[in-house]
């Protein structure tokens, strides 16, 4: 079976009409895995509960629950789901179509089941019962499942309801209803047997006393199915709570979360700017004295500018000075002029050159030395002019007004910053107490649903073992009457069909019990085999098994041949040994359907969410897998380190997108993981 369409409108989150296509052509390619990913809170979960309120009703989901929550305010709303399945080997298509009408404060209910284009004509029950023939209710949480649901799968442990799941799965239940039709039969016979003991004196004892047994086992038997029906109401419902308790006021705490880390964010930016103000302010003060000091800096610079304007004329003087000397000495010394290069040979003018260096000399003496001296003074009173420029640069920035507009900024910043401070305080209190309060209430119904559950199979325990103690009674009884019954009388022929009834009931138990048990077998060991591949204690154990004949309970069995204890091991292992379980069911289920699984990986190890990734990528089935995402850009799913093993077998992915404004979540096309 191949989950080809989803549409639904107005269900919990996707208020508009929303539509994912699952192109079957994907399967001649050999992909058979999609993907949906979403962040939490963003309408992955929806998904599963789409398909089980579009295939099951207020069975699967509750209804009022699953109407999106502002259709659910207008007076009248219309909510549907519509699943299109193709059966491969049957080459037919169906499509189921419920819907809910809200009218004032009434929802109603309709359903609608085409096959291959033609409706179903019958009432509702009817079409139930089809989609039950296709894909059981019992055998449902086998296909489309949560990490919930193999939670509460290992905290069965297996069990009755598992048994009744297997036979289902098997293709069974037609056997198991001909036993019961053949009870029914025996019933009907034991009546007639009743009325010809009545007549017969010397047998009225006996009648009696069968009359009896009869009335308590059908008291018993009634009470049983009634147990058993109980049972498996409250056990949804303590499955339903516990996928609450998981996602319990999730998205209140997650705005909360967002808003706290918003506030956050704003609590640190506004810190930053506080700092930058109290700095501001800082050099802004300390600077704020030289506005009584504007004209003295200024007539200061003046003085400066004066003193470095005659250093700079002396140092050019002596500069002057200083080359004529060094060009004098050059030329007497080389007989040439430093100049021109003419060569001097007259002795007159070595004589006039002569005198004119001495003169030169005495009249200057220490030309360079003053030079150094000049240079030094100059680059000290630069040195001074240059800060007395950066004092007057900031002068000029500096406004009383700025001062104190700076303190009201600063002011203002710090109740801005008290105040996000109060808010996140607030926010972490709520979230504190609103997530204790409503998981408190939640644990509440659990606790009280985990009694009342424990209460029914102690009950029914009893109410088994009674019936077992009747029906011992009443064999032995009846073994009595078979000896007092004449041959040949009416009595005799009403045994004698009965007799018919429980031979042809007991071979049909005998058939049932032969099949179920090779099945069974079979079951086991590719749940261990796949239990071998999962787990990360792969040199301890040596698989699991059912821990007797007669039930579905799972024992682990170690290398040493020893069996822990399955109620103290970690939860983890016992997630794995249930996940095996359900893998290993569906390879000899004679029903074909898609797996369905929501946020599976998150809490295994990576060494299994690989042996899963592995599993996965060679199964037959198609998979569709509700993956958590982050929304953020580029962020991460939760299979991104598996990816690469099961990549070439996606098919199509989707992505959830959430417009938090409106409340309201839409699903497009996308290429997560396996790129343009």
């Amino acid at each position: 079976m191949w989950l080809q369409r989803i549409a639904m409108k107005n269900f919990k989150p996707y208020r508009g009409l929303t539509e994912i296509i699952f192109e079957q052509t994907c399967s001649q390619k050999r992909k058979h895995i999609f993907g949906i990913y979403g962040d939490n809170g963003f309408g992955k979960t929806s998904i599963l509960d789409a398909i089980y309120w579009g295939l099951y009703g207020s069975r699967g989901r509750n209804t009022k629950l699953v109407f999106n929550d502002k259709a659910l305010n207008e007076k009248d709303a219309e909510m549907f789901v519509e699943l299109t399945f193709y059966d491969e080997v049957l080459k037919k298509t169906y499509i189921i179509i419920r819907k809910a009408i809200k009218k004032g404060h009434n929802i109603k209910e309709s359903l609608e089941v085409l096959v291959d284009g033609e409706a179903i004509i019958s009432d509702v029950l009817y079409k139930q019962d089809f989609i039950d023939q296709l894909i059981p209710y019992e055998i449902s949480r086998f296909f489309f499942f949560d990490a919930e649901d193999v939670k509460t799968l290992a905290r069965e442990q297996g069990g009755e309801m598992v048994r009744d799941s297997v036979e289902l799965l098997l293709g069974l239940k037609s056997i198991r209803e001909a036993i019961n039709d053949l009870e029914n039969v025996r019933w009907d016979l034991e009546k007639l047997r009743k009325k010809q003991l009545d007549n017969e004196k010397h047998l009225r004892s006996l009648s009696e006393e069968l009359d009896r047994i009869n009335t308590q086992l059908g008291h018993y038997k009634k009470r049983k199915e009634e147990i058993k029906k109980e049972l498996a109401d409250k056990k949804a419902r303590l499955a339903e709570l516990r996928r609450e308790l998981a996602q319990s006021s999730y998205e209140e705490i997650r705005n909360l979360e967002d808003t706290r880390q918003k506030l956050e964010e704003k609590l640190e930016r506004l810190e930053k700017i506080r700092e930058n103000i109290k700095k501001e302010i800082e050099e802004n003060s300390t600077s704020l004295h030289l506005l009584i000091l504007k004209p003295e800096l200024l007539d200061a610079k003046e003085q400066l500018e004066k003193k470095l304007s005659e250093l700079q004329r002396e140092q050019e003087k002596l500069r002057k000075l200083n080359f004529i000397i060094k060009s004098l000495e050059e030329t007497l010394n080389e007989s040439k002029c430093s100049v021109c290069g003419r060569i001097i040979f007259e002795e007159y003018e070595i004589r006039q050159l002569q005198e004119q260096l001495k003169e030169l000399k005495e009249e200057h003496p220490q030309v360079v030395d003053k030079l150094k001296e000049i240079d030094k003074k100059h680059a000290y009173y630069n040195h001074i002019y240059s800060q007395l420029l950066e004092k007057l640069r900031k002068i000029e920035r500096i406004a009383i007004s700025s001062v104190y507009e700076s303190r009201i900024k600063l002011k203002e910043t710090e109740e801005e910053i008290n105040q996000v401070k109060r808010q996140i305080k607030q926010i972490s209190e709520k979230l504190k107490n609103v997530g204790i309060a409503i998981i408190n209430q939640i644990e509440k119904k659990i606790s009280q649903l985990e009694r009342e559950i424990g209460k029914l199979e102690k009950e029914l325990q009893k109410v088994t073992e009674r019936i077992e103690e009747l029906t011992s009674e009443k064999n032995k009884i009846e073994k009595k009457l078979k000896r007092r019954i004449s041959s040949g009388s009416e009595l005799s022929e009403i045994e004698a069909k009965i007799g018919l009834v429980d031979t042809l009931k007991n071979a049909l138990k005998e058939y049932l019990d032969i099949v179920v048990e090779k099945r069974r077998q079979d079951i086991i060991r590719t749940s261990s085999d796949i239990f071998l591949e999962l787990t990360n204690k792969k040199d301890e154990y040596a698989g699991f098994e059912f821990s007797s004949k007669n039930n579905y309970k799972f024992q682990i069995v170690c290398k040493d041949g020893s069996r822990p204890n399955m109620d103290t091991i970690s939860y983890g292992e016992m997630e794995v040994v249930a996940l095996s379980f359900i893998l290993g069911l569906n390879k000899y289920s004679q029903v074909k359907a898609p797996i369905i699984t929501d946020t599976l990986f998150g809490r295994l190890s990576p060494y299994v969410q690989e042996n899963i990734a592995k599993l996965f990528s060679e199964m037959e089935n198609q998979i569709i897998l509700l993956v958590l995402k982050d929304e953020r850009p580029n962020g991460k799913t939760e299979i991104d380190s598996i990816a690469p093993i099961f990549k070439d077998k996606i098919c199509k992915e989707f992505i959830i997108v959430r417009n938090q404004v409106n409340r309201e979540s839409s699903i497009f096309e996308a290429n997560v993981l396996v790129g343009e």
